[in-house]
């Protein structure tokens, strides 16, 4: 069985005193480059944990997976949304200060749901990875685009055949049972003013090693193509 639960995206802070205590930046997807998600504030421990309250909270609007890591620079988080929205928050109040909605093909096929992992920040720049696998620069005072570029093409996914395979491969003869298109979910990464962002959606097909007895190793027993 199957389950399927959509969530509307919300953004909660909590805080322990008035005072804002968010002066330590988190620029990237895992805090820095090194992945380590490991933040130095000591603000919150054992004897206070149990006091936070809800300082305030956002809702985007938007029903669908949420997986985004919020991202927050000089006091301002900025947040990305499913379909690949952008939106810039006041980190002591919560209010939205600018919000981008990316102009996507509302019929193209998606390869791996509306879901995005996050946004980075750097050098007065927002960078988001689209659905459409589309890398986008924004004005993180404004939201303004500042240039939008293609990353893969949008359909290569979908000229994908088995036509390629061996004639060997007990997989020639198969039949592909669905295609999507090239997407982006990833959050991009800066590193020395470059850009660093991979695709999803090509090769989806479902590749087994048989457990058989006397199948050769890495024979194809199962095919899935979306």
């Amino acid at each position: 069985m199957r389950i399927h639960i959509r969530l509307l995206p919300a953004l909660c802070a909590l805080a322990v005193t008035p005072a804002f205590a968010g002066d330590i930046d988190w620029p990237t997807y895992g805090l820095d480059l090194s992945n380590q998600r490991y933040a130095t504030p000591n603000q919150i421990d054992t004897g206070n944990v149990g006091k936070l309250t809800r300082a305030w909270a956002y809702h985007s609007g938007v029903k669908a997976t949420f997986q985004s890591t919020p991202i927050m620079v000089d006091r301002t988080v900025y947040l990305s949304l499913p379909f690949n929205g952008v939106v810039a928050l006041d980190a002591v109040t919560g209010r939205q200060l600018w919000r981008y909605e990316h102009p996507r093909k509302k019929d193209y096929p998606l390869c791996c749901g509306p879901a995005n992992r996050g946004v980075a920040v750097a050098d007065g720049k927002v960078f988001i990875g689209t659905v459409d696998a589309r890398l986008v620069a924004l004005d993180a005072k404004s939201g303004k685009v500042l240039w939008d570029v293609e990353v893969a093409d949008a359909d290569s996914a979908r000229q994908e055949s088995v036509s390629t395979l061996t004639e060997a491969d007990p997989l020639r003869e198969a039949n592909i049972a669905g295609q999507s298109g090239v997407g982006i979910a990833m959050a991009p990464v800066v590193y020395k003013g470059k850009v660093l962002i991979g695709v999803t959606g090509v090769g989806y097909g479902l590749h087994l090693d048989s457990d058989r007895d006397g199948a050769p190793l890495g024979a194809v027993v199962g095919f899935a193509g979306n």
